[in-house]
């Protein structure tokens, strides 16, 4: 089977959406399916795929096609989806991406389609993609910005339209989390980067296997840096020992739980705290948006600040917040200052830029 791609409710070829010029020109993400197609069934055995950019200016990294479609098998295996090897006429299903194809998640949808012999539902870029979604399909991603505009604004219900979803680009807050707790689709969310061109680690988060664990795919082992560090090993990716920033409790070569951003780890009076993990505790408790950061100072060498968007709240607000956090924060995690900053700045997944 040939994969047909979806657009508006109309199927077309590959070939036919390539050379579609009206098409891509009357739907921006259609021409960067385009574009990405164009690359793809080009000669070159590579691609170029930017990172991000929520950690610094965003960069290009060269990545292998081979390694691509391997990334996709080991997908499909994860997920228990039989893939057509035979590329018989009998269809093995339809997937959906509401990812622009400028980046790497939405250029991987775009592969696994081709190597999985299944059609691919393109729904545009949006907050809430579900009111787009007409039919039942068996394999979805979204972000978790996507997924929680989709439950505030009522359209959770589409979800049980969904086989199964993988949410990546950002990390989910726990309020996210209590809410996917009771859809009974399962729900995943991925770990991986640019580099690894998709998930290398999955943790489930909802039904009877949810998890805080993350556990690697097919073919993927971990070690750890001497920075406590996670290393990634994939040969079939062509990884061999991609160093990360990720400080994790690695339980064995194949598990880990997550704990922060090494380069968001604060030194205060010589204990090393994550913002992250911080964050986590407090975010019931702090009804505006905020992040966990620090400044130097003297005696602790850095302190823990917290920053909120817009404008601070009354001091009585002030007061009953730093009550309640602590309660739950250890000394050196409460934030010695409060600072307003007028807009915070995300990544086009939802991630914040620090």
């Amino acid at each position: 089977m040939n994969t047909h791609f979806i657009i508006s409710g109309i199927s077309y070829s590959e070939y036919e959406l390539r050379n579609n010029s009206d098409l891509g020109q009357r739907y921006e993400y259609v021409r960067d399916i385009q574009m990405f197609l164009e690359q793809w069934m080009g000669e070159s055995d590579s691609i170029i795929a930017y990172t991000s950019g929520s950690t610094g200016k965003p960069k290009d990294i060269e990545l292998s096609k081979s390694a691509m479609k391997a990334s996709a098998v080991a997908t499909a295996k994860a997920f228990d989806i039989e893939m057509d090897h035979e590329q018989t006429d009998n269809k093995q299903g339809v997937i959906c991406s509401p990812l622009s194809a400028k980046f790497i998640a939405g250029k991987v949808m775009i592969v696994r389609a081709l190597e999985w012999k299944t059609d691919l539902i393109c729904i545009p870029p949006s907050g809430n993609p579900l009111v787009f979604l007409d039919r039942n399909v068996d394999f979805m991603v979204m972000t978790p910005h996507q997924l929680a505009r989709s439950f505030e604004l009522g359209d959770e219900t589409k979800l049980n339209q969904i086989g199964k979803l993988l949410l990546g680009g950002s990390p989910i807050n726990k309020e996210l989390e209590d809410k996917i707790n009771s859809v009974k689709t399962p729900i995943f969310i991925g770990y991986g980067m640019t580099e690894t061109m998709s998930h290398v680690a999955l943790r489930r988060l909802n039904g009877t296997d949810a998890s805080n664990i993350y556990h690697a795919v097919d073919g993927v082992h971990f070690s750890l840096d001497d920075r406590d560090c996670l290393v990634i090993h994939a040969s079939h990716l062509g990884l061999y020992g991609l160093v990360t920033n990720d400080v994790v409790d690695l339980l064995d070569e194949y598990t880990f739980s997550w704990l922060g951003r090494f380069d968001h780890v604060i030194n205060t009076g010589g204990v090393k705290v994550f913002p992250e993990m911080i964050e986590e505790k407090i975010e019931s408790i702090i009804l505006q948006p905020f992040y966990i950061s620090c400044q130097n100072d003297k005696v602790l060498g850095e302190e823990v600040v917290i920053v909120l968007e817009g404008e601070l709240p009354n001091p009585d607000t002030i007061s009953n917040w730093k009550s309640q956090m602590s309660a739950i924060l250890g000394k050196y995690e409460m934030p010695r200052k409060w600072i307003s900053k007028e807009e915070f700045v995300y990544t086009h997944t939802g991630k914040l830029i620090r």
